[in-house]
């Protein structure tokens, strides 16, 4: 019983028993005054934990109780044991209990939410331990822990009840946090579970195993998250469940509260991020992202944070499915188009149709097949050559689904483009038949395509009358006609065309003009048509195609073939391909080195063309000539420097050659004798680099021996030698010149050369030449290297802090022939000095690149700090000042990097170490009066590294003290602030120089 509790106008004026009742009371709106007041319990312990209104103000209250003598009403729903859900209804005044039932199992069960329908029909939910009824056709997950059950309003029978959650569960997973049943009827849950109950309560389970429909905003667990439900009206199905929450912290309510509203939309408070985890799912525009908690036992441990979401479950908010289609179809085809319009939230379809195709003449017929969520519609529409003859044709579609509370409309076009049939072409006619005197036979090939088709027209004239229709054929499959009146034909010339007439009335070209006399064409010949000349070269498979056309464009024409090309055996392949107006000849031919030998009996291909003019065809004869001309040669090898290996012996060398492979077949190593005759030494069927020692060159270190090379092609033709490489007489041409990429000093005690890679097909090695900057002193050899491609030197032989150090890069051949015109370049060697507040910088001159200098940066850098650039300088300015000096520091490192113009390579100079010897001004007085002028006593350093203050009244007696020489004091550190007083104070202090100083001296307080 509550002490100070007021009762007004009670149904239970007294307090019923046990630990706790409880109560149900009512507040004017300003809170100032209780209208009502009353407990509801029995004589064990009871909790009331929900409450809702229907229309006529009626009150609902739900909650739990141990106690079996609540109410007792006539047919009402009775105590089962342990803890038991209950409902009360309560009237308008509060002041009468009209109805209390008990809801359970002889386990334990509480109701902790409830909620009213449209139709007035009370809905609550709540945990059971027990084996909980499920009453109607419902959703339902078998022996889960959680009901959700409805009754009417006068609370006399229970409509339909459930359970849900993850199922064959002993004990609750989840604790309820919001409920809602909307204007629509639909039922939303929101709850938790997980590890924060079971630490308190061991009769709990987890989120695990709940069911989640496929659109769920988060399919996974860990076993601690919020889990958020939809139901259809009546709970016939599960709309839409999701989980929600992190996968490491167990998020969990700590007396927070939530609620949705009436659409749909939940709004909870969480604890989240329990053990310094920031899992939580936030939107990308969150206030904050990240967990700052910490155990208020234990600052140095992560704790949780409050964590809020607004997560919508309306399942009604997507407006039908329609797409905009684009049809074309040609006049009068028969459309028979199936589309479907869908429903993403299961809502039936409501389909309106409009659009300027219903006025057209005969316009199409719509079947509709409606089902739960969608609708199938067949258009059937036949259409005719006058649709052709509109603009695009339109069918509107509005879809309109049930939608509660609102309905969702959706807007789509069907555009129909008819397009008018194509014009068909007409048939081939064959030359006419001759049966009688009277009778011809006209044939025909009919056309490919006969679709649109709708009827041939013959037309005739009989000598120089006019053409006119003279048959009509309805039958697409029809190929001939037999005129009975072509009376005296064989002395009467008849003339006949046909024409392919389509189902919209358009007409094709005319066929070919078939007579029964020669039309005896003015020119007979056949053009597009010259005789040929074709060149191959020996090996290579020749492909050429020959066409020919006829003067009459509706004559079809034919080629025959012949010829020695035949005789050869080498025609890989023909095709020939005869057609209206033109003829064509494809073949491809094999030539061999051999066809070069021909003088006279050319390869030739003949050809005899003709047409099918009636009544006899034309010919025309015509001549392919086919001239086979030798492989090219490849270049000869380039001959390297003979070296004498013995009094008889040479060893010959030659570079990596290049051939074109495709007509190459070996190269030919040759020896010239003094006596001036050649000999062949070698075959050499590779393309690589050649190495041969000749054991017949007899006295070469006297006499001249020479030596060549050339390249053969697969017909067996030699070409062109490569010059002459010869014991005694030989050829000097130097290698050229390397050029120097950077000379950089590398770790402040090294030199880095980078040059660049050898372009000589002859290579042997490089030479590296170094001097010091003695005026007197020469270029020495430093190291030789042997591989063309290490083209990076480290020089560790070196102080860099002293000198400056010069190379020379210089490469010798195969024969031993060093460049003359070799690249040098040096060091950059960096020098400063230190002022008060400046720092002076200068260095040698870096002028060896051959793009020239883009320009000089001074690179400083101080302890904690990154390099900066603080300053670039251009051409030939070799010096610098640094006046620009961060006080808090002392110690800074200086470094030249030039660069050269557009391009990556830069050459670094050395680092030096510059320091500034530390200073500090200490003020002798200072003011506290506010007025921001000397309120505060600071010592001003500059260059200082370490610092240490201690400041002390006049009693000897230690009042400030800070090693941080930023530190101000104020008058807030004495006792009183008010009196003026002298102050001592000593100060040590060092310099980035390792120096130690000391100050002592006194500081006068003035008021």
């Amino acid at each position: 019983m509550a002490d100070g509790y007021t009762i007004s106008n009670a149904f239970q004026p007294t307090f019923g028993g046990g630990n706790q009742d409880g109560c149900v009371f009512k507040l004017t709106s300003n809170l100032s005054t209780v209208l009502f007041s009353s407990y509801i319990g029995g004589d064990a312990d009871d909790a009331a934990y929900s409450i809702v209104l229907d229309r006529f103000n009626n009150i609902f209250v739900c909650g739990g109780t141990q106690s079996s003598n609540l109410g007792k009403f006539e047919g009402a729903l009775s105590y089962r044991g342990n803890v038991d859900a209950f409902v009360a209804k309560i009237g308008a005044l509060g002041n009468s209990l009209q109805k209390l039932i008990y809801i359970g199992t002889s386990a334990y069960d509480q109701a902790y939410f409830i909620d009213i329908d449209s139709k007035l029909n009370i809905f609550i939910t709540g945990q059971t331990e027990g084996n909980f009824p499920v009453k109607g056709v419902v959703y339902t997950n078998i022996l889960a822990k959680q009901f959700i059950t409805t009754l009417n309003n006068n609370l006399d029978s229970i409509r339909y009840s459930t359970v849900f959650g993850a199922p064959n569960n002993s004990f609750p997973g989840l604790s309820p946090s919001a409920f809602m049943v909307d204007e629509c009827d639909r039922v939303y849950f929101s709850g938790w579970g997980g590890a924060s109950n079971n630490s308190y309560n061991s009769n709990t389970g987890s989120t695990q195993n709940c069911a989640i429909t496929s659109n769920a905003f988060q399919k996974t667990t860990d076993g601690s998250d919020f889990y958020l439900a939809v139901f259809t009206p009546d709970m016939k199905q599960l709309s839409y469940a999701t989980y929600y929450g992190g996968s490491l912290s167990s998020e969990h309510v700590d007396g927070g509260t939530s609620r949705f509203d009436k659409k749909g939309i939940v709004y909870q408070s969480v604890c989240a991020g329990c053990g310094g985890y920031s899992d939580f799912p936030t939107t990308p525009d969150a206030y904050s992202k990240i967990n700052n908690g910490k155990r208020p036992n234990n600052p140095t441990v992560g704790g949780c944070n409050n964590a809020l979401f607004k997560f919508s479950l309306n399942v009604s908010d997507n407006a039908p499915i329609v797409r905009d289609t684009f049809i074309s179809l040609t006049a009068t085809d028969l459309l028979n188009y199936v589309f479907n319009v869908t429903d993403p939230d299961g809502d039936s379809v409501n389909i309106d149709f409009s659009g300027n195709v219903f006025s057209s003449i005969n316009p199409p017929s719509l079947l509709i097949n409606k089902g739960k969520s969608n609708a199938l519609i067949t258009l059937i529409w036949q259409t005719l050559c006058s649709h052709s003859n509109t603009d695009t044709m339109t069918i509107n579609i509005k879809a309109t689904d049930n939608a509660c509370p609102t309905p969702n409309s959706s807007n789509a076009t069907i555009k129909l483009l008819i397009t008018p049939p194509p014009i068909l072409d007409a048939p081939y006619p064959q030359c006419l038949q001759t049966i009688n005197d009277s009778t011809v036979a006209l044939k025909w090939t009919s056309p490919s395509t006969v679709k649109y088709f709708k009827q041939y027209e013959i037309y005739r004239k009989k000598g120089n009358d006019n053409y006119t229709v003279y048959s009509i054929s309805t039958s697409a499959t029809d190929t001939q006609f037999i005129d009975t009146l072509a009376r005296q034909h064989l002395t009467e010339n008849y003339c006949y065309f046909i024409k392919t007439i389509n189902t919209c009335d358009s007409s094709s070209s005319p066929s070919r003009t078939i007579c029964s006399l020669f039309q005896n064409d003015t020119n007979q010949s056949l053009f597009a048509y010259a005789d040929t000349i074709l060149y191959v070269i020996a090996t290579d498979t020749l492909t050429y195609t020959f066409s020919a056309e006829s003067i009459d464009p509706l004559d079809s024409v034919f080629i025959s073939v012949g010829g020695n090309i035949f005789a050869t055996n080498r025609v890989l392949s023909t095709q020939a391909i005869s057609s209206l107006k033109k003829a064509s000849y494809f073949f491809t031919w094999r030539s061999i080195c051999d066809d070069m030998k021909r003088s006279t009996d050319t390869i030739k291909l003949q050809l005899l063309i003709r047409d099918n003019e009636c009544p006899q065809s034309r010919t025309q004869k015509a001549e392919i000539r086919i001239i086979v001309l030798p492989p090219p040669t490849d270049f000869p090898p380039s001959m390297q420097c003979t070296r004498s290996t013995g009094v008889n012996s040479v060893l010959v060398k030659w570079n990596k050659p290049n051939p074109t492979r495709k007509y190459f077949s070996h190269y030919v190593l040759l020896r010239k004798n003094n006596n001036g005759l050649w000999k062949e030494l070698a075959i050499v069927k590779h393309d690589s680099a050649f190495v041969f020692e000749d054991n017949e060159a007899t006295d070469n270190v006297n006499q001249n021996i020479c030596y060549s090379s050339c390249a053969v092609n697969v017909c067996g033709i030699a070409g062109d030698t490569a010059p002459l490489t010869c014991t005694v007489i030989k050829n000097i041409f130097p290698p050229p010149p390397i050029y120097i990429y950077t000379t950089s000093v590398k770790e402040n005690k090294k030199i880095s050369l980078q040059w660049q890679k050898s372009s000589a097909f002859d290579f042997l090695n490089y030479s590296v030449f170094k001097k010091d900057d003695d005026q007197n002193a020469d270029y020495r050899l430093l190291t030789t290297i042997n591989d063309i491609n290490d083209t990076v030197l480290t020089d560790e032989k070196v102080n860099v802090h002293k000198h400056v150090y010069c190379y020379q890069l210089k490469q010798t051949n195969d024969c031993g022939i060093t460049n003359t015109d070799s690249h040098h370049a040096c060091s950059i060697l960096l020098k400063g000095m230190s002022k008060p507040f400046e720092h002076s910088l200068q260095w040698n001159e870096y002028d060896y690149w051959k793009k020239g200098l883009n320009e000089y940066a001074i690179i400083k850098k101080e302890p904690t700090l990154e390099a900066v650039v603080a300053n670039t300088t251009y051409y030939k300015t070799t010096q610098s000042t640094d006046n620009r000096l961060n006080v808090d520091n002392g110690l800074y490192y200086y470094t030249i990097e030039a660069s050269e113009n557009n391009s990556i390579f830069k050459s670094i100079s050395n680092t030096i170490e510059l320091i500034q010897s530390p200073l500090l001004h200490v003020p002798n007085a200072f003011t506290p009066n506010h007025d921001n002028i000397n309120d505060t006593w600071k010592p001003v350093p500059a260059f200082v590294k370490d610092f240490h203050l201690k400041l002390f009244n006049r009693w000897g007696q230690l009042i400030f003290e800070t090693t941080d020489k930023h530190h101000h004091f104020t008058d807030e550190f004495m006792n009183d602030p008010a009196t003026c007083d002298v102050f001592v104070y000593l100060i040590t202090y060092t310099g980035w120089d390792g120096s130690t100083h000391t100050v002592k001296d006194n500081v006068t307080l003035l008021k």
